[in-house]
């Protein structure tokens, strides 16, 4: 049961069935359940023009927010949006550097999947981000 006042956070729900995808099939169990429940997310409602919306009010209206900046979170969300739909959406700012000089948690979607080996959909290098050293990156965060 959602906690009244709070949100249904598509980010964390993302996070939670893909690290649950990870277990189960690591230890050779039932996936399907878990499947079922990112393919029951209504993913079309969550499209925003930018990205995708980071979830529901807890009245069930859509937040007017979205995964919409380069990241981890923004990835990860797209990642599970992509494999259910076989469609990738549009990032409002999907490269380097961001507002906060970076990225929004940059290395996140590495803890569930291996980063891309080539550019992402949006054109992103994320090899050579991870391999920026931290005199480049510094300036950048900063």
């Amino acid at each position: 049961m959602i906690v009244p006042g709070t949100e249904w956070s598509s980010v964390d729900t993302v996070i939670a069935a893909l690290g649950l995808l990870d277990a189960q099939s690591g230890l050779g169990l039932d996936t399907s359940g878990t499947e079922q429940l990112l393919q029951n997310i209504d993913w079309a409602d969550l499209v925003t023009p930018g990205g995708i919306s980071h979830g529901y009010t807890y009245a069930g209206d859509r937040l007017p927010y979205a995964w919409d900046v380069f990241g981890g979170e923004s990835w990860l969300v797209e990642l599970a949006f992509a494999s259910v739909t076989g469609q990738s959406e549009p990032l409002a700012y999907p490269t380097p550097p961001t507002a906060n000089g970076s990225g929004f948690i940059d290395e996140l979607a590495w803890l569930y999947v291996l980063p891309p080996d080539q550019a992402d959909y949006w054109g992103t290098d994320w090899m050579r981000i991870a391999e920026w050293p931290p005199r480049i990156r510094l300036p950048i965060i900063q």
